[in-house]
């Protein structure tokens, strides 16, 4: 067996770029002295699988607090697209409610540490 860790080969295994069908597997949280992140798991039509990390919440004094934004967003977004009313009562709750969930996500690439890596640059209703 090798393994062929050359930026050609790694080139060769991201998703293409644009939107895709895809579902939310899995939703871990974070916690921090100063935020909680949230890490959703959006697994592609084909296979491919992108983790998203989102800033979720912050006491009101963090200087994270501004970073809260696109994951509050995000979830308010996911809720809204699926009826479902945005109110939980703990982080479980919101990963019950959201795992399983479909949308159209658009990937992009993001350049960092010399590669690309598959990125979410939205999430809109899916394709019916």
């Amino acid at each position: 067996m090798t393994l062929d860790f050359s930026m050609k080969a790694w080139q060769e295994n991201l998703p293409a770029l644009g939107p895709h069908q895809a579902t939310i597997t899995d939703i871990r949280f974070m916690p921090n002295d100063d935020i909680t992140w949230m890490a959703i798991t959006w697994q592609l039509e084909g296979g491919a699988a992108i983790d998203e990390l989102l800033g979720l919440d912050a006491p009101p004094d963090s200087p994270m607090l501004a970073k809260t934004g696109p994951g509050k967003r995000r979830i308010n977004g996911l809720c809204e697209m699926h009826k479902v009313k945005p109110t939980f009562k703990s982080y479980d709750d919101i990963a019950a409610t959201l795992i399983g969930k479909a949308a159209t996500v658009v990937v992009a690439h993001k350049f960092k540490g010399g590669m690309d890596e598959p990125v979410i640059r939205g999430v809109s209703a899916p394709a019916e």
